[in-house]
């Protein structure tokens, strides 16, 4: 097998993705109404004539910030006529918690799509502003429900009684709950180097994490002049084997 050397010195703690090519960069600047379609495609069904002010941001994050503002805005304005006085209630407290989450900024990160994706929670515990609006409403176990078998699904794409009489006993609509939740950009989380650069006697071909190793795999017999069979682990310090290793060439993983 010809063998070749890779250097790991620009390497990553969690492994990450080219960016879609139709993505529309925060700091682009172009009419709000596009930045606000890249969050969520769900303003297509509102009137955006509000929005034609060419504007750019700083990131993503302050980019989801203006959607959740804006989402505060419009279900405000909205004639409450036919709720009770209950949903009423409810629905103002609700919004007023969505406006201070907003204003924190903590947002789940997009550690595992190329493309722009909804994450109900995420690896580190942050929820997405529906979630976070059923945590707040001591709702834990069906947010956690709702992660562990739909933690990327558009709200439209959740087919749960128990999430539209929730939306119901709060003075929402499912569309409203939809038009809330923001999808994420992939994050490329750049941490510090990978080794210490004698690389790699072969070919890497794939690469996964945990929350707290990075797994590397392909077709090699060492990794920085230790020995590793196909497969090597990085905790974030130091390489570590795993059980001598695989026999044969390893072209895919999935943790």
């Amino acid at each position: 097998m010809k063998t070749t050397t890779t250097s790991l010195s620009f390497a990553f703690l969690f492994f990450s993705f080219w960016l879609s090519a139709n993505t529309l960069p925060a700091t682009n600047e172009v009419p709000l109404s596009q930045h606000l379609l890249e969050v969520n495609q769900e303003w297509k069904n509102h009137d955006l004539s509000f929005a034609k002010k060419e504007v750019c941001f700083q990131n993503d994050q302050e980019r989801i910030q203006a959607h959740l503002q804006h989402v505060i805005n419009l279900l405000t304005q909205k004639n409450y006529k036919a709720l009770n006085e209950n949903q009423k209630r409810n629905r103002s407290k609700h919004l007023k918690e969505l406006g201070a989450y907003c204003a924190a900024g903590v947002f789940p990160i997009n550690l595992y799509h190329p493309e722009r994706q909804p994450y109900f929670i995420d690896d580190f515990g942050t929820a997405c502003a529906v979630g976070h609006l059923l945590i707040e409403d001591e709702q834990q176990a069906f947010a956690e429900r709702l992660r562990k078998e739909n933690n990327y699904a558009y709200i439209h794409e959740m087919d749960y009684p128990a999430l539209k009489d929730w939306a119901h006993k709060n003075g929402f609509t499912k569309d409203e709950l939809a038009l809330i939740q923001p999808s994420y950009a992939c994050e490329n989380i750049l941490t510090k180097p990978l080794g210490n650069n004698q690389g790699c006697d072969g070919l890497i071909n794939c690469m996964t994490s945990t929350f707290t190793d990075l797994y590397i795999a392909g077709d090699f017999n060492s990794m920085d002049g230790q020995e590793a069979n196909n497969i090597v682990g990085w905790d974030g310090e130091n390489w570590f084997d795993l059980d001598g290793g695989l026999c044969g060439t390893v072209n895919q993983m999935i943790t």
